[in-house]
Order: structure tokens, then sequence, then C-alpha cells
């Protein structure tokens, strides 16, 4: 969707620019042509071309234009041709249309693109499109989502996201966008702003949150800048004065059909070598609605870098296509009078500053080369697989996909291959149904794997086999290469021993580039693992333009020999997968010296009685939180503490994972339990150890005080923990897993040369035992969860309330957090300190009907859209507690950094509880943020008693914990931020408030760790790189 920025930059002008007055002379062409696309041979005047002049008036409804192509639609709806607005309307005097979105058609979920199938060059033109912009309300109260003219690097196969990505999201390039609906993220949308006459007309209209009819966002979005799937943020939303760019989209909120069809905006829009424009007008020839009319003005404008900085792999193609979208509401979308131009009168180039280069693609390391380009005489590829041992528990399926890459170099590196063989070409199919899916005819079955026939039956289906190919690879010249892989499912390619492409799904094609800074021969290992029995592998070569493909050896540029005088294949580079090597000063005992074979359990499970069963396992860190020394006894119905041979536990003995000869969890089950598994573990040799944790739900794995592997809520499935060993011997293992409902699993298995087993049984390598000679200064992997607690004397009782007002929506738990950062834009805040959070403005009261209004707010008002943030510092004795926060809508409340209960979304007045332990009597920060979208508004925070009876929080004459505001000695209230902007490359953070020294810090997701970013200072404003703001900010006193 449209962006605000957090910075308004000021653009410089470098050039004079001429008006593009040139649409009379377009209108008198059109004349008499009808249906007409012409690719350049309209000289105009001077150096100007006309590339297309479109008014779509001799095709058919439902058809494409010629010389276009349509994705997208449904199967009541293709996007082109149109009359819907002339005949259903029946007062749109311009006929046939060009239809991206219709209601009429399909009322939901609709994504239309259509594109010009011819490039453009804009390396050496000036790009000039001008078109009129008709949208409509649909069948929906709130019209829906937008849509876009778009310049793209390439055609596209499908259409890019629907709902606010409006169909181009994906697709590269940039676009300008007609932005239609606020979905609540960071962009305002509609809510930008309003003609004057907007704001003054009428009453609410339902589904409009402005109370009046909303303007609607134009903006520039760029590929690589604030686009993630449906969500699109504006890099340009000004004109050069910094006015907000906006339109009177007049039918959007005002309903009947027959309002906006009389209403017509043209868009001029030129794009100069990297600068850009779009000029709008508004018109309503009938005389209808006079009001709404604008003339011609520039609405936004500045520089977005040129062509080469969109497309640098192939700069001499550039297509020029529309796109729109529908979700749950939706709208009439269309194009008509399409004129597209090519001027030579290009101007200097202009540059965007923030907008990020593409990153430089990978490079071959020169020291790699083991000879000089025509060394070598015999082409081929060296070609093995090996088939996994599936009898055993093997396969290379795994909780996440990326994962599945430690399983194929493993099995590649360390398992006999099942077959071998030498080939010109690498071009495999696994059988008939995936051969006809690769790109490249006359695919060979893999060495070692029968050709399967058409759907063959599961019987003579041959699945879990990796595949690797070796050879080394020759390039006559220095420079980029772009090669490619067809490949189902992952595969890796090392050149020079160097990770230099990865795709963790399947790809028909993955293309990528390498720079090769000095010509010679180098070694290449491509990785391949098939997960099913449907499976396809061909290398080629190719271009930047994603064109002529041809396979290695097959005529191409690049040549791939089987062997080389002196050249060896370097062993497989591990180090992106962040494999753990164990310390060697962590050691506990030699090989041969550990005693009490098995592994030392300890297991809980939480009672499910009120109110201590309403807290949730959801984490390892919540695992690790009941698992902590001095945790009452009271808050579990089942504690176990034993010893095992194995880890192979199941809810009743029924076989889950990969091993068989499962056990009953000790002692039964019940949801909300956790075990801890400790014991040293014996490798017996120096290498690389391939064990997997198969669990439902998560886990935390650790070899001495280092994190191996973590897993969160999840079914029955393995993930991989694997461990690097340079010094043979004994080391601390801890193994944390928790369940949060439903099906209960753990097992740990080792991979050997020969098949799966698990870990400690007597086919493994790896053994465990409780004693080892060191084990009174083992050092295992410390306690996950972290209580932050305070220093100093209490004073001043009562919280810190930061109060801000939206002027628009706020939906959700990160809508609110951004909306306290800074992120959002805001009406007015209010600090105070207030002795209790009690409030109630309208709607549902909590357990305590007190009517004390939200600050700045009255009591019965149904005031909506603002945030809340109260900070605090309580005192808690040692032992378990429990809050709650009932609330309309949504909360997060934390204590000592360690989230206790939340709510992400919308809710009516209502409790939510949650507990926490407090393993040392203190002084502890406390944070709660909530948020109110619409309707009934209510915040309150109490502390639940074993009893099940609720006394507010600092109500300590009724027994509830006390808060103050601040520390004497320690720490003072926390920093209050009071705005985030962007500079070139930094975000700059500045606050208020606290006690220096401050320490900034981040996190990518709420309620996970927040880490710091850059040092403690004394000053209280900082610049951050935006490569380390990424997520959520916040400002803390330092060392707490």
């Amino acid at each position: 969707m449209g962006g605000e920025r957090l910075s308004p930059r000021h653009w410089c002008k470098l050039f004079v620019r001429r008006e593009m007055e040139m649409h009379k002379k377009f209108m008198a062409l059109g004349v008499g042509l009808g249906l007409l696309a012409v690719l350049a041979i309209l000289p105009a005047k001077g150096a100007i071309s006309t590339v297309v002049i479109e008014d779509f008036e001799n095709g058919v409804p439902g058809e494409v234009p010629p010389g276009w192509v349509s994705l997208g639609g449904t199967t009541n709806f293709y996007p082109g041709i149109s009359d819907t607005r002339a005949n259903l309307y029946g007062n749109y005097s311009s006929g046939q249309t060009m239809a991206l979105t219709n209601p009429e058609l399909e009322p939901a979920g609709m994504v239309g693109v259509i594109f010009y199938e011819n490039p453009v060059d804009l390396r050496t033109n000036k790009l000039m499109i001008k078109f009129d912009l008709l949208i409509s309300p649909g069948t929906t109260t709130t019209p829906a989502d937008g849509c876009c003219i778009m310049i793209l690097p390439k055609i596209p196969a499908a259409p890019g996201a629907g709902g606010g990505g409006m169909g181009w999201s994906g697709l590269g390039g940039f676009a300008v966008e007609f932005d239609i609906y606020d979905n609540g993220d960071v962009d305002p949308d509609d809510l930008v702003g309003q003609t004057a006459y907007q704001a003054a007309i009428g009453e609410a209209v339902e589904g409009n949150t402005l109370g009046n009819p909303a303007a609607r966002q134009v903006g520039v979005d760029v590929a690589r800048v604030g686009v993630n799937g449906d969500i699109v943020s504006s890099i340009i939303t000004t004109d050069l004065a910094e006015n907000v760019a906006v339109y009177p989209n007049v039918p959007d909120f005002l309903a009947p059909f027959d309002l906006g069809s009389t209403v017509i905006v043209t868009v001029w829009i030129e794009y100069d070598n990297g600068h850009i424009k779009v000029e709008m007008e508004s018109a309503d020839e009938a005389g209808i609605y006079p009001e709404f009319a604008f003339a011609r003005k520039t609405v936004l404008e500045g520089p977005i870098s040129p062509w080469s900085f969109h497309n640098e792999d192939c700069p001499e193609e550039a297509y020029v296509g529309f796109a729109g979208s529908t979700g749950d509401s939706n709208a009439l979308q269309e194009v008509d009078n399409l004129v597209i131009q090519l001027d030579t009168a290009m101007g200097a180039p202009e540059y965007n500053e923030d907008i990020p280069a593409y990153p430089a693609p990978p490079e071959v390391d020169p020291a790699s080369k083991v000879a000089e380009v025509g060394a070598a005489t015999e082409l081929g590829w060296n070609v093995s697989t090996v088939k996994l041992n599936e009898e055993s528990g093997q396969t290379f399926a795994s909780f996440n996909v990326d994962q599945r890459i430690y399983k194929t170099h493993w099995v590649l590196d360390n398992t006999p291959p099942t077959a071998s063989e030498t080939t010109l070409l690498v071009n495999y199919a696994s059988g008939v149904n995936a051969a006809n899916a690769g790109m490249f005819p006359g695919e060979v079955n893999y060495p070692g794997i029968p050709f399967m026939a058409q759907d063959p039956p599961a019987a003579e289906q041959v699945d879990n086999f990796g595949v690797r190919a070796t050879g080394f690879i020759e390039f006559p010249v220095p420079g980029v290469y772009f090669l490619g892989t067809c490949h189902d499912d992952n595969f890796t390619t090392f050149i020079g021993g160097k990770r230099l492409a990865q795709a963790t799904g399947t790809g028909n094609p993955t293309r990528y580039k390498i720079n090769v800074p000095e010509a010679g021969i180098y070694p290449i290992q491509i990785d391949l693992a098939e997960q099913g029995y449907y499976s396809y592998f061909s290398v080629f070569q190719s271009d930047g333009c994603g064109g002529a493909s041809i396979l290695i050896n097959d005529g191409s540029q690049v040549k791939v020999y089987t062997e080389v005088d002196g050249g060896v294949i370097p062993p497989t580079n591990y180090d992106a997968l962040n494999i753990v090597t164990a310390d060697p000063a962590e050691k506990v005992g030699e090989v041969g010296e550990g005693t009490n074979p098995g592994f030392a359990y300890k297991y809980r499970v939480m009672t499910q009685a009120a109110p201590i069963g309403v807290v949730d396992l959801n984490s390892y860190v919540d695992a690790a939180m009941i698992l902590s020394p001095g945790v009452p006894d009271e808050i579990f119905t089942i504690m176990d503490d034993g010893v095992v041979p194995v880890v192979n536990f199941n809810v009743d003995a029924n076989q889950a994972g990969n091993q068989p000869g499962d056990m009953v969890l000790p002692v039964g089950n019940g949801d909300d339990s956790a075990m801890l598994l400790t014991g040293f573990a014996e490798f017996p040799t120096a290498g690389m150890y391939a064990m997997f944790f198969s669990s439902d739900d998560g886990f935390e794995a650790g070899i001495g005080t280092q994190q191996i592997m973590t897993a969160g809520n999840k079914g029955a499935s393995d993930v991989p923990v694997f461990v690097n060993i340079e010094e043979p011997g004994l080391y601390p293992l801890k193994l944390t897993w928790y369940d949060r409902a439903g099906g209960k699993n753990l097992e740990f298995v080792q991979w050997t040369d020969t098949g799966a087993t698990l870990v400690n049984s007597e086919s493994a390598t790896v053994k465990v035992y409780q004693n080892a000679p060191g084990e009174a200064n083992a050092a295992f992997l410390p306690n996950a969860y972290q209580v932050a607690m305070a220093t100093g004397t209490c004073m001043d009782p009562g919280f810190n309330v930061r109060f801000v007002k939206h002027p628009g929506g706020v939906g959700n738990l990160t809508q609110c957090e951004e909306l306290l950062a800074g992120l959002r834009p805001t009406t007015y805040t209010d600090i105070s300190v207030q002795p209790l959070i009690d409030f109630w403005s309208s709607g549902g009261e909590g357990n305590f009907v007190t009517g004390v209004p939200f600050p700045t707010l009255q009591p019965n008002v149904d005031d909506n859209d603002f945030a809340m943030e109260v900070t605090g510092f309580i005192e808690l004795t040692a032992g378990w507690h429990m809050f709650g926060f009932n609330s309309d809508d949504g909360f997060d409340l934390t204590i000592g950094g360690r989230r206790v209960c939340f709510f992400q979304d919308g809710k009516g007045t209502s409790n939510v509880n949650g507990g926490i332990f407090i393993p040392e009597t203190g002084i502890y920060p406390l944070r709660v943020s909530h948020w109110e979208g619409g309707g009934g508004a209510a915040a309150e925070l109490y502390y639940l008693n074993l009893d099940e009876t609720v006394v507010r929080v600092n109500d300590t004459a009724s027994g509830g914990p006390a808060v103050c505001v601040a520390l004497d000695g320690g720490v003072v209230e926390a920093p209050i931020i009071t705005s985030l902007t962007l500079d070139g490359g930094n975000v700059i953070v500045t606050w208020e408030g606290g006690t220096p020294p401050y320490q900034v810090q981040v996190t990518g997701e709420l309620g996970t760790e927040w880490t710091n970013a850059g040092e403690p200072t004394n000053e209280t404003s900082v610049a951050i790189p935006t490569t380390a703001a990424v997520g959520f900010l916040r400002v803390v006193p330092a060392g707490n």
C-alpha cells in the first residue's frame, strides 16, 4: 500500500522539464483508429515516438487487447476489455475500458495484471504515459484495494501479491500506486488528507474511518524498498513542496454506482532517467458533481534512480503494465484512453539515496583456481547418488525445508554412494512425470535410480535420495556469469569451495549470477536432495534477461570438465549453516571415562486447575521457567525425576518420529508439560555428528554452554542438532522439551553411515552417561529463562502512563507498538502518573466498575484509535505470581523483560491471565502496551490470587503488589521515545526521561529477546543503521 516516509526530504530538481502537453495530439491521432497498438512507428514531434494508443473500442468485452498479456482474474472475470461502466452504469460516454477488477463479475478476492508485451527502452529515452483512471465502488461498503501502473524488468509468469500488494508486489521494477484502502499498517493510505470540499462534506458514512469521504493516496513503490507480500510502502508520496499526493476519488465512500461514473481522473506520468513526476486532474463532463473537479497539477515528484538501478542485469528491457486487486472489499478499477510515448531528450541521471543498490553478486575466489583456461580436455560431470536407509528412519523431510540442507550435505559427505557415473550433461529426471516438468528435453535417470513410469504405484516409487555433481568449471573471461539449476527439491552450488547459490524448495528454474574476477578453471560441486519420488535436476547457463538457456557442455560459454591435473574438490563448506563446534575447554572427560549410561530427566506437567491452568507453554523459554529451581510444587499435577537409556517418548507408546520402541511419558501425560534431559555425551572421534531431535512441540539443545538449536510450536518432525567435535571426549549435554497441547513426543536420534538410530543405543556412536570425571565443574547451557531485576529503592508510587492518539486505525498489537515507537502518525500525546491502571470510556467494564476515564478522555465517550504505554517498577517476592489484564482491545504485559500475557488482535472486554516465576525477591521493571481500535474502550491491570480473587496492581491496601514510577539509587522510569526519523542509511532515535546511561535495543518479533543496538550512551538521541533497526525499537536504562 502507499507509504509515509519517516523523515520528509526536499528533493533537488536538477534541470527543467517540459510539460507534456501532448494529450490533444494523442486524441487527434486516435480518431477513427479504434482499438490500436502502435509500436514506435508514429514519430509525433522531433525525438518523440508513440508506442501505444489505446481506447479499447473495437475489441470484444472479455478479450485481451492485441499486443497485451493478461494474468490473474477468476473463473468469472479476466482482466481485459470491459463495457461494464458504459452499459451497467449507463452514464460513461467513452465506451469500453480496460478492467483490472470487476466486482459485478467476481465479488471478492481478485487480482488482475495486464502488460504490454513489447519492451520500451528506458536507457536512452524518457517515458511519458497518459491515461484515464476510473475507480468506482463495488458491492461492499468500503472499496478496496487499489491499482497501479508498473514498469517491470521482465515479463511475469504470474500476478504479484493480491490485497495490499495490488497485483504488483513481487514483480520487480517500480510502480505508481493509486491506493483506496487502509490496511492498518504503517502506510497512511486513505488517511493522508482531503480536499477542502471532502473535509467539510456531510455526515459520517459507514466504513469511513475519517467520518467523511477520505482522499486517496498516490505513491511511487520500488520493488526493493518497503515491499513484503501484500504490504507495500511508497518511497515517494509528496510533490517537491512536500505536499502529500492525494486525489479526490469521489465514489469510494458515497455509494451509489452512478456517483463516480461521471467523474474521470486523468493521469500523466513522466519517468526521466531516474526522476519521476505524476500529474493529475479530475473532471465531470456531465456537470453532475462539479465540486469534485480540480485542475491539472503535479501531485508527486522526485528521484527514484535510473532504470539500470532497477534492472541492472537487463537494462535494455522494461515493460509497461497495470495491476489491481481486491480482497473481502472490492471495487471496479479500470483504465481508458491510454497513450505511451518515448522521448530521446533525457535529463541527467537522478538517484534516491533511500533506494539501495542491488547487492553485489557472490564472487568466486581467485585463490581457488586450479588451472588456467585450456588446461582441461575431458568434458563432463562426475555424478553420484545416495539412497537413504528409510527402513532405519532416515528421511529428507524436515520441520523446516531450510534444514534439509544439513541432511543433504552430511549424507553425501558421510555415506557410501549408491551409484555413480560420468556424464556430459546434468539433465536428470526420476521418471516420466518429472521429465515433463523440466526445461530441457532428453532427461535420463539418476545413477542407480530406475526411471519410473507415469504415475507409478506407491510400491514402485523411489524417493529420499541425494545427488552430487562435481567437476571443474572453466570461465573463459573475467566477468559476471548467469548460471541456473532446475531442481526438485533443494540444491546448493559450491565453486572453489564457496557456497554461491542455494534454494531450499523446488525451482524450475532458479537462476543466479556470480562474479568471476579471474578467468580460469575452478572446482564446482552441486548437491541436490529429493524428498519424494518426483525429481528433476538440470544445470545450465543463461543471460541477465532470462532469455536463452543452454545446458552446460551443450554449446555453453562455460564448460565443465571431469578432471584437471592437480585439481581436487574441496571439502563441503558448512559455514553458512552455523553448526556449533564444541569447546574443548568444556570437556569433562576422555573417551571411555563416562559411567552410568543414560539421560537424567526432570518431567513436569502444569495443573489445569484455575487460576494456574490459564498459563500456556509456548516456547522453550516457558519450559525453562517451570523447570527452574524453586518453582513451587503446587503449580504441577505431575512431577517425576529419573533416568532413561535413550530419549524416545510418546504420549501413548505408539510410534511417533522415526524410531520404534517409543516409551510412554513418565507418570502419564498432560498439556503444558516440559522435560529437562541432561548427561555427558561421548564423541569418540573428531568430526561432524549428525543428530536430530524429533519433537511435538519444541525444544532447546545445548552442548557445553553453547546453544545448538531451538524449535517452537510444531507437530512431530525432526530438527538437526549437528555438532562439530575437534577433540574427542565427554561434553555436557542439555535438552529442554515442552508440549503445549495435542500430540506429544520427543526423540533424540543420530545418523551414521548406515542409517538412523537412537543416541546412546547399541548401534549409535554417540553415547551418553550420567557421570564424568569433571562433572563437578561441568558447564551446561545456561537457563533460557531470565528475568531482569532492577536496582535501587522504590519511590513515588504509581505508574508512568503515555497516551497516544492516532488519526486513523489501530488494529492489532503490532500497530500499537509502531504507534508507541513513533512509526505511525500521532494526533496528540499525554504523559501522566496514575495510581492504578483501571480505565474505562465506553462499552463493557472490567472487574472493578470505577468509571475512571482514560487520560484525556471522558467517560461514556466512544473514542477510538489510540495506544497506551504503562511503565513502572513492581515489588515481588520470590515464587509464582499470576497477573491479568482486562481490556478492549488487545495488550502486552511484561515483567523484568519477560512476557506474562498478551492479546494480539481486537476483542471485547474480557480477562486474559498469565503467570510468571520470580526467582528472587526484588523490584522488577513492568511494562504494558494497550491499544483501542473501535467500539468500547477499557483497560485494567490486576493481580490474581491462587483462590481466584483479583486485586488491582498497586492497590496495596487490598493486598496488591506495589508499583512505583522511579527508583532511588538505581534507574528511574524508562525513557520515552519521542521521534524516529530517517537520515540516509540511519534511523535517528530520540527520547526523553530516564537516567543515563541509556541503551537502544531491537527485536524482530515482540515477545522474543531484545538485543542491544550500539553501545550505552548518555545522549538522548542516537543514529542506528537501518540494517540494525529491523523490527521494533526501545530505549532502556543501560544494564537493565
